[in-house]
């Protein structure tokens, strides 16, 4: 058999010199991958910041301020279409144009009484308020027209319209949460420990409620039988979230909270306040959480980061909300006004 031929030292360098040259290619290129990969990571990172900041700022700007008949404003929300606002103060509710900051109707409660909050239905026809008188009142308030009158043995605290508008849960200082059929006049369901407020999910097929203790409790209406989901917060507020999977607390520690509600357990805390959260809720597509506070302060959320920009006010803040298109927010101070933000060019 005949040896093969050993290379020679030429041949041998050659060699070495080929697989070195290959290694530093395949090095520059896993290189190359890497940096690109690493570009393209810091890309879609700073876009998402710089969207989400973009949309914490874009609802920063003031629009304009709604001076109460009253000496405080305690809660207000929108229409359906973001055109109107409806407060309550302590000579009742009130229906405004709010662009062209300008009183429609005044809808007094009693003489003596003030309305807890006031809420418009899903179809922008009437408003519900929370009488401190133990009355919930609904107006068609175009005309103005008391449509109905649901009595409480107690002062009513909050009061909203179902998703539909056929139904309305209320809360009240005997400690019950009712759902009526509002035009029958009607109770359909009492819930117990639920005092301070109460609201329905988006679908309606739940009502939430924050007991006196600050318990949270969420019922499911199609399985009353079903014991309620009790989140151990101690909130003064709360909402839902948009398909009804989170709920966010207002704490008397300062803190939101939001919960899984399957689990019942923390998801996130954000904090900020230097006093007492009076009202929590998302925005529309459920990114954003407007809070507001004790301290005299209102805070946009970027929840899952916790970011967040302030809206100073001059006195302490009773409610915040979104707008349904969640292009503004508008705020109830006890300063005795009411404030609406949304993006700088919006009344251009």
């Amino acid at each position: 058999m005949t040896a093969e031929p050993r290379p020679t030292i030429s041949e041998l360098q050659k060699l070495l010199v080929r697989r070195r040259r290959n290694l530093l290619i395949a090095t520059i290129l896993l290189s190359a991958l890497f940096i690109a990969a690493a570009a393209v990571l810091l890309w879609v990172t700073i876009g998402k910041v710089t969207a989400t900041e973009s949309e914490l700022n874009r609802v920063k700007t003031k629009l304009a301020e709604l001076k109460s008949l009253g000496p405080r404003q305690l809660s207000a929300s929108f229409d359906r279409d973001a055109q109107l606002v409806v407060t309550s103060d302590a000579f009742g509710a009130s229906v405004w144009d709010w662009r062209a900051v300008r009183l429609i109707t005044p809808l007094p409660v009693t003489k003596v009484q003030f309305a807890n909050t006031a809420a418009f239905s899903p179809d922008g026809t009437r408003i519900v308020a929370a009488g401190a008188d133990g009355v919930a009142r609904i107006w068609a308030w175009r005309n103005p027209e008391l449509s109905a009158q649901l009595r409480h043995p107690a002062e009513v605290t909050s009061a909203a319209f179902s998703p539909d508008g056929t139904q309305i849960v209320t809360a009240s200082k005997d400690g019950l949460a009712r759902l009526w059929d509002w035009k029958a006049g009607r109770v359909l369901v009492t819930l117990r420990r639920a005092g301070r407020v109460a609201s329905f999910s988006s679908d309606g097929a739940r009502v939430l409620a924050v007991a006196k203790i600050g318990e949270v409790r969420v019922w499911s209406l199609k399985h009353e039988e079903v014991a309620p989901v009790v989140l151990p917060a101690k909130a003064t507020n709360a909402a839902f979230n948009p398909d009804g999977t989170l709920v966010v607390t207002a704490g008397t520690d300062g803190i939101a909270r939001v919960w899984d509600l399957k689990k019942g357990t923390i998801v996130k805390s954000l904090t900020g306040h230097s006093a007492q959260v009076t009202s929590a809720a998302f925005s529309p597509n459920g990114k954003l959480i407007v809070t507001s506070g004790w301290d005299g302060v209102a805070r946009l959320w970027e929840w899952k980061t916790g970011r967040s920009v302030v809206l100073e006010h001059p006195a302490q803040v009773m409610s915040a909300a979104f707008s349904q298109d969640g292009k503004f927010i508008v705020t109830a101070c006890l300063d005795g006004k009411a404030r609406i933000y949304g993006p700088e060019d919006a009344l251009r």
